[in-house]
């Protein structure tokens, strides 16, 4: 009856009285932590068009599904780790770990994502960009917002608990946020297993049957693969990675040179206008500080305390893949990139 009732006066209200409504009800709903639930279908121009910014312009103001290349893939948020098969990605190497041990046989601490869990661990959210910002100091990690898509803070915080908790119900699990957030540690151990089940569940079913877009369904947009464009003065463009990391680093994992990704109009972040980001503008972080973050994200390069703590455990759980006889995964075929990455 509510939806009912909310479709008749969205219907009969003037443009200029319901879209101010409409930013008014969205406003509040991200104050207290929600998220839009629903997205229009993506305009599917796989195989027609293979830049996302000419994509979004044939779109005409909806989302747009295109082919990604992996190699301007970013991925784990502001760890920026890029997608390839000898990525720190943490969840790459567990897919590759998986695919070369008898995974029934091995203990979850012994994984590559349990050592990651206990090697990254920012103390707040300037330690988890890597920046310097006194704002930022004072908010955890999850709470952490890019400047070019909005202020950190609260709001931030409530809607990946809602998150968290909502993938962890989705995937049979009954885990609350502060079982720990997936893309850093300190996580529980049954925050570890969900996370390793669900990797290896991605593992078995896409070196079975390959991975489609279908699969999750054209008409649910949130459901797919999906990112940020960030676009640097010259008009190259990186995807940096908000909803299916886990899909990603399997694909990365076992060799896929693209895959299908969701990009959308208020998703594309120019390094120019860093004046007019929110994030600066709220006073987070300053220009100089959010133009650097811009610059690591868009050039693959984790956090230095990531570098110091994570890449040279990453290097020798690379070298055990080795001797254990792994081999690297073939290529799955897909568009040239020819872009310095």
């Amino acid at each position: 009856m509510m939806r009912k009732a909310y479709r008749v006066i969205r219907h009969a209200s003037p443009g200029f009285i319901w879209k101010p409504i409409r930013r008014a009800v969205h406003d509040i709903a991200m104050e207290a932590g929600y998220r839009r639930d629903a997205e229009p279908s993506p305009c599917d121009l796989r195989g027609l068009i293979d830049d996302p910014l000419e994509a979004l312009e044939r779109a005409n103001g909806t989302t747009a599904l295109v082919e990604i290349p992996m190699a301007r893939c970013r991925t784990l948020h502001a760890l920026a780790f890029p997608a390839h098969p000898e990525s720190d990605n943490p969840y790459i190497l567990t897919a590759r770990w998986m695919q070369a041990t008898s995974q029934d046989d091995q203990p979850p601490e012994e994984s590559p994502l349990s050592a990651y869990f206990e090697a990254v661990q920012p103390l707040s959210a300037a330690q988890f960009f890597g920046i310097r910002s006194d704002r930022l100091s004072s908010l955890t990690p999850i709470a952490a917002e890019w400047p070019w898509t909005g202020p950190s803070g609260r709001p931030v915080q409530l809607r990946r608990h809602n998150t968290v908790a909502k993938e962890a119900r989705v995937n049979g699990w009954d885990l609350a946020a502060g079982h720990g957030w997936q893309h850093v540690g300190p996580v529980t151990e049954e925050k570890l297993r969900l996370e390793l089940e669900r990797t290896a569940n991605l593992v078995r079913s896409i070196g079975r049957s390959g991975y489609r877009a279908e699969q999750s369904g054209l008409r649910r947009g949130l459901d797919q693969i999906r990112g940020l464009l960030l676009v640097n003065e010259r008009g190259e463009w990186r995807f940096v990675v908000d909803g299916g990391e886990h899909r990603v680093a399997v694909l990365a994992a076992l060799g896929h040179a693209t895959f299908p990704g969701v990009v959308r109009p208020d998703g594309v972040y120019y390094r120019s206008g860093v004046e007019e980001w929110p994030g600066v503008a709220a006073g987070d972080v300053g220009t100089k500080e959010a133009t650097r973050l811009f610059d690591r994200v868009f050039a693959g390069e984790p956090p230095g305390f990531v570098e110091t703590a994570w890449s040279p455990v990453a290097a020798c759980l690379r070298q055990a893949l080795r001797d254990h006889g792994a081999r690297e995964p073939d290529t799955v075929a897909g568009p040239a990139d020819s872009e310095t990455q």
